[in-house]
């Protein structure tokens, strides 16, 4: 392994900045539709222990955590949605994503403190790029009010 002075070279000399940038929005939408499988996998096993027309069943559930399904598919209540317990498996799926996010964010960060104007403007690239061809074409009204957080970049 060369010194500090040769990864540096090596690393400007073959720029895998904007693929990077890619990557870190590659792992965040994968985390989000983890996210969103583990909230659909929920609502219906929720759906199969409430009727939409009767309420909750007999089951020691609250009229809280009833849910019902518009024609659309999308859930809604007046009230608030229960917590999801998460399994192991699901928590571990969860930390592991995180984790690897972080990683990929402290590597972009790391770029960026080069102060190298070429390669902060293609972390900016390969993360516009990476948002565009990685992200759902869809759009729902929680996305649309929430706040975008880019992280570390």
């Amino acid at each position: 392994m060369g010194n500090l002075k040769d990864v540096i070279q090596l690393a400007t000399r073959k720029p895998m900045h904007p693929a990077i940038s890619a990557l870190y929005e590659v792992i965040r939408e994968y985390a989000r539709n983890v996210d969103e499988r583990i909230v659909q996998g929920e609502l219906h096993r929720l759906r199969d222990v409430t009727d939409p027309l009767l309420g909750p069943s007999d089951n020691g559930e609250d009229e809280r955590n009833a849910i019902s399904v518009r024609d659309n598919g999308v859930p809604c209540t007046a009230f608030s949605y229960p917590s999801i317990k998460l399994t192991h498996r699901q928590q571990l799926t969860r930390s592991l994503l995180y984790a690897l996010q972080v990683l990929v964010s402290m590597f972009i960060m790391l770029i960026f403190m080069t102060y190298n104007g070429y390669l902060m403007i293609s972390v900016v690239v390969g993360s516009g790029m990476g948002f565009y061809l990685f992200t759902k074409r869809t759009l729902s009204v929680a996305q649309a009010t929430a706040t975008k957080s880019v992280a570390c970049h």
